[in-house]
């Protein structure tokens, strides 16, 4: 070793500059160990320096590179920032079970052989072998035996020859950048096929079909096993195979299933989402197990190609649905892992529940054991977690893990704070909004969630931390997206959704009068303040509740059509609007219980007086326990008339008969000629005296009479309900008179009279109020003067209809005749360059199958959202409804757009896409109009500006309609559609979500533009808003590490939010520090100067 010491030494002056071999000596040994050392330090010192440079170069090469992608490759720019592990595996070794021992397999040819083994028995073979349908279960004979109301020809075009252009646009629908099977073939091949070989593939396809049959090496497949989310281990089971087929044979299945989609939608053979799918071809068949509802429940399963929820009212209903399934899945060789089966329980939490299967020759396993979720614990659904509790916690701590996992693992990192900024607003905010599809929590909790990545944000950017949020929101290089308004505005858009599909309308239906019931409120909960409701803690992440409320707080109000109409309830006078609050949530049991919630339940009939406490009770509208409430008390003092004997009310206060609440019963007359004591009450017409006592017994027609005996009332005052039996008056009849045998079942009545059926109802007391044998009273359950108040309102009153709504709404005022033929329209938009404010119009003319003008029209349009296409669309609207019922017209328009529209969403069944789409209201209206006039509509496309003189016509007409003083705008009339958003009273046409973005943008820059470093001199009506939008928003530089872009832009916000320590802005803030004598003469004598003025 000493002797290549020199040669060492020789090396390091290569590598070291200005180094110079000292002279060395090998003894004495000590002084020599010490040269060693030396030696050594210097070199470690070296090399500590050069990977110290190696990783300050490697940093900056990765970042550089980072900055590249962040421009150039967005992905890969995520990738790297956030982590991102692709988790792959190599199968170079395998774990197996050889004789009862786990042995370690290195051998490729054997781990081929053990991956080739594991993968063929994964499935294992059928367990039950069915020859024939005879040998099914009943029920499944029933399932898989051809529907006799459909006729099998209707299958014939399936098999049928593939023409060119059908497989060309086969080919062309495939998707891109997808694994090709065993040839290796991809979809980007076939789609560039031409000549020779595209008529070859189109051969083959056709040929399976002539056959019945796909060639041999269609049958085989390749076979990629991935990860599964845990560590591979080595073992097999822990992966999952991906299952890779050959291209062209997937091309001619699709093939074969949009003509068999295509036959189904034609014929209207799927009616609902819970009818089977049975088919009788062989090539495709899936089954839904529920044939019948046997628990009158509207969703009784839900079916996912690998996910499947059954939902019962009971035990047994379970154990049905569970049987069901697992003979589908014996029947199909399907293997369903029980131990992931999760139970939810509304009655049993936490408990173990065993299931008796039905005995079935398909059930291996009759019995299956499964545990009960807690109520507290959170289950995942579709990707979604839900609760039985309807606790938030789990989802919350879900969405705050997430943000600060995702800070904690940008802090370190060299990032930009633009960099941040974007993968907040691309990424982050994006899987929040996922994780809380069905649960919207308020502003302030959101802003607590992100909060973590706001304030690296900041600091990223050099920001002190008291930067206000609307800066980070509105201006550039960050553009931050507010996280509340994000999510608001997806869960309006979903409602939105919900509320316009036609297929949702029972569920839609369902959710707001579920909410209106939850919230006890009188009217539709889209209609009313929700503010009340605002603190209540189940409501507090309620999606729909929370929707309906934050969009109110700005300015968006809901106008649901789909609702069925409803009686205006408004003169019933609901008792929240006259209780204070504080009252009217004492009375929360009494709402619930009893459904009390308007005056008109707690008056008379006739609308005019209060019912005492005592008949509210009989009447089972109040609690029968306790004393009188504070509520009942407040509202007495509050509508009675003072010092009124019989609780009459104020004039204001007093009700319409039509809106009270009158019950009413009649005399039973089922047991006529014999004795059947009835209370009762009558009206005589001719003295207007009333007449209370017990019906002896009933005669029929055509006497119609009923014989009654006469009590007194013990007081004069019509609240009491006190009777005595009268000894006889002027209008008794003689005992002689009447029946022996019925007087002696009356011992203690001595005054009776005949009394006309017609003017009789029964007095409302308790059916058995029995008399006594001597003289003394009788009470009755309510008072006389309910009692009187009910007959003379059924005598008297008006006789009341059911409420029916039988009005349609229009838009056009014109009714044409059935003579129209054809119908030209056109609309015009005057932009504000040609004129001098927004303005649109629009025409039509109906012509007769002869070509001779029936009538035209033309108009202005309210100037809401304009644009030229919303001018031709409201001409069509207009249009289609002026034509009488039944129609078949063909519309003719010069406008493109329109007519590629048309096919889109109103020639076609409803997609969701349409709300994304300016106009969104107008094609709803559109398709209403066509729905309800059952009208057939041919939409035509004429040249523009040519030789059509009926064109030009109407062309003409649309353009005088700007200039014609005579006219007046139309309003807003879009009103046919179910679900319509409206934003200070005026419809919102556009997309919702960009809307309500637009919105938060606008409060952002509100908020910026208020503070006192902007606003100290000028009020916001000064403010050029779109200039000073544009401004912040437009000013977009590629920013990197090395432009110094980074912090100039921090410099710019600093200096314009006046955060730069400055010496004006030390002495402003803190003057006891610094002497304005310090500031330059020319500030100092313009606040003096300023303070003068």
């Amino acid at each position: 070793m000493i002797n290549s010491l020199s040669t060492q030494l020789s090396l390091l002056r290569s590598l070291l500059k200005n180094y110079t071999i000292p002279d060395y000596s090998t003894t004495p040994l000590p002084a020599f160990i010490k040269f060693l050392r030396s030696q050594k330090t210097l070199v470690s010192a070296y090399l500590s320096t050069q990977f110290q440079q190696h990783r300050v170069d490697s940093i900056e090469y990765y970042t550089a590179l980072r900055d590249e992608h962040f421009s150039t490759s967005p992905d890969s720019f995520i990738s790297s920032a956030l982590s991102v592990e692709h988790r792959s595996i190599v199968l170079d070794r395998v774990l197996v079970v050889i004789d009862s021992k786990p042995t370690l397999l290195t051998d490729p040819s054997d781990i081929k052989q053990a991956a080739i083994n594991h993968f063929q028995s994964v499935v294992t073979p059928p367990l039950v072998q069915c020859s024939s349908m005879d040998s099914f279960p009943p029920r499944w004979q029933r399932a898989y035996t051809p529907l006799s109301d459909i006729d099998s020809s209707l299958y014939n075009s399936v098999m049928s020859p593939i023409l060119e252009d059908e497989w060309k646009n086969t080919l062309n629908s495939m998707p891109n950048n997808k694994a090709s099977g065993p040839s290796k073939i991809s979809y980007e091949m076939l789609k560039h096929l031409t000549g020779d070989a595209f008529n070859l593939s189109l051969t083959l396809a056709n040929a399976c079909l002539i056959h019945g049959d796909i060639p041999a090496d269609w049958h085989e497949a390749l076979v990629y096993p991935i990860p599964k989310p845990h560590e591979f281990d080595a073992q097999l089971k822990n992966t999952r195979p991906i299952t890779l087929l050959e291209t062209v044979r997937k091309c001619v299945v699709k093939v074969v299933t949009t003509r068999l989609s295509k036959i189904l939608a034609d014929n209207q053979m799927l009616q609902g989402a819970s009818d089977p799918f049975i088919l009788k071809s062989s090539v495709l068949l899936d089954y839904s197990p529920i044939e019948y509802e046997q628990h009158n429940l509207p969703v009784s399963h839900i079916t996912f190609m690998d996910d499947s929820t059954l939902i019962a009212s009971s035990k047994r209903g379970i154990e049905d649905r569970l049987s069901i399934t697992a003979e589908f899945y014996t029947l199909n060789n399907i293997q369903a892992n029980s131990a992931k089966y999760i139970l939810l329980s509304s009655e049993q939490f936490s408990q173990t529940i065993e299931f008796d299967l039905s005995p079935s020759f398909l059930i291996s396993n009759p019995t299956l054991t499964l545990k009960a979720l807690a109520l507290s614990t959170s289950f995942r659904f579709l990707g979604v977690w839900f609760c039985l509790s309807a606790s938030s916690r789990f989802v919350h701590n879900q969405t705050v893990s997430m943000v600060k996992d995702m800070a904690a693992l940008l802090s370190p990192k060299k990032l930009l704070a633009q960099h941040v900024a974007y993968l907040y607003n691309i990424v982050l905010l994006p899987r929040l909004e996922f994780r809380l599809q069905s649960t919207l929590f308020a502003e302030s909790t959101i802003n607590r969630m992100v909060s973590p990545m706001l304030f690296l944000i900041r600091q990223k950017a050099g920001l002190a931390s008291v930067t206000p949020l609307s800066a980070l929101f509105t201006l550039l290089p960050f553009s931050i997206q507010q996280a509340f308004g994000r999510f608001l505005s997806s869960h309006v858009a979903s409602w939105q959704k919900i509320f316009s599909h036609p297929s949702y309308k029972l569920f839609a239906n369902y959710m707001i009068t579920y909410l209106q019931g939850f919230l006890d409120c009188d009217a539709c909960p889209s209609t009313i303040d929700l503010e009340p409701w605002s603190h209540t803690f189940p409501l507090r992440t309620h999606s729909l509740f929370n929707s309906l409320l934050f969009s109110s707080r700005l300015n968006i109000t809901w106008s649901l059509l789909f609702r069925p109409p409803r009686k205006d309830l408004r003169p019933a006078i609901p008792l929240r609007s006259i209780l204070p609050k504080d009252l009217f949530t004492s009375m929360k049991n009494v709402r619930k219980n009893f459904s009390t919630r308007f005056l008109a339940q707690l008056i008379t009939p006739c609308g005019s007086r209060l019912l005492s406490w005592k008949d509210l009770r009989f009447l089972k509208r109040v609690s029968n326990k306790g004393s009188v409430p504070a509520w009942f008390n407040y509202l007495f003092n509050l509508i009675i008339i003072p010092n009124s004997p019989s609780f009459f009310i104020s004039q204001q206060f007093r009700i319409p008969s039509s809106h009270t609440v009158a019950s009413i019963s009649f005399i039973d007359i089922s047991r006529n000629y014999w004795f059947n004591p009835q209370w009762a009450i009558s009206f005589n017409r001719i003295t207007n005296s009333f007449l209370v006592g017990r019906v002896i017994t009933t005669y029929p027609a055509p006497r119609n009479e009923a014989l009654i005996s006469h009590w007194i009332a013990s007081s004069v005052d019509d609240l009491f309900s006190d009777f005595t039996a009268c000894q006889g008056c002027a209008s008794a009849l003689s005992r002689s008179s009447t029946s022996k045998t019925l007087l002696k079942r009356c011992p203690s009545e001595k005054c009776f009279s005949y009394v006309s059926l017609s003017n009789l109802i029964r007095y409302p007391t308790k059916p058995r109020t029995y008399i006594h044998a001597d003289t003394r009273s009788v009470s009755l359950s309510a008072s006389l003067g309910y009692a009187k108040s009910l007959l003379l309102f059924h005598l008297f009153a008006p006789v009341r209809l059911p409420f029916t709504s039988n009005q349609t709404s229009r838009i056009s005022d014109i009714q044409l005749p059935s003579s129209v033929f054809t119908l030209y329209i056109d609309g015009s938009f005057l932009s504000p360059p040609n004129h001098p404010t927004s303005s649109m119009a629009y025409a039509w003319t109906a012509i007769d199958p002869d070509g001779f003008i029936l009538e035209s029209h033309y108009n202005n349009i309210s100037s809401i959202f304009p644009s030229a296409l919303r001018s031709e669309a409201f001409a069509l609207l207009h249009g289609l409804d002026s034509l009488p019922r039944d129609s078949k017209i063909t519309v003719a328009t010069d406008c493109a757009q329109l007519l590629s529209l048309w096919s889109l969403y109103g020639d076609a069944p409803f997609i969701p896409r349409m709300l994304k789409e300016s106009n969104h209201l107008l094609w709803s209206s559109i398709r209403t109009i066509v729905l309800q006039k059952n009208l057939d509509v041919t939409l035509i496309k004429v040249p523009a500006h040519a030789d059509d003189p009926l064109n030009n016509h109407v062309d003409a007409l649309a353009k005088a309609a700007h200039t014609d003083s005579h006219l007046s705008s139309y309003p807003s009339l879009e009103l046919l559609a179910p679900c319509i958003l409206q934003f200070n009273s005026l419809p919102v046409d556009m997309n919702i979500w960009k809307f309500i973005r637009d919105i938060f943008d606008a409060k952002s820059l509100l908020t910026l533009a208020v503070l006192p470093r902007f606003n100290s001199s000028s009020s916001t009506s000064d403010i050029d808003w779109a200039c000073t939008k544009f401004c912040l928003t437009n000013n977009k530089r590629f920013v990197s590490h090395r432009n110094g872009r980074t912090e100039f832009c921090g410099f710019r916000i600093k200096l314009l939010l006046d955060m730069l320590p400055t010496l004006t802005t030390l002495q402003r803030r803190m003057p006891h520090l610094y002497d304005s004598s310090w500031l330059c003469p020319q500030y100092t004598f313009i606040g003096s100067s300023s303070q003068l003025s």
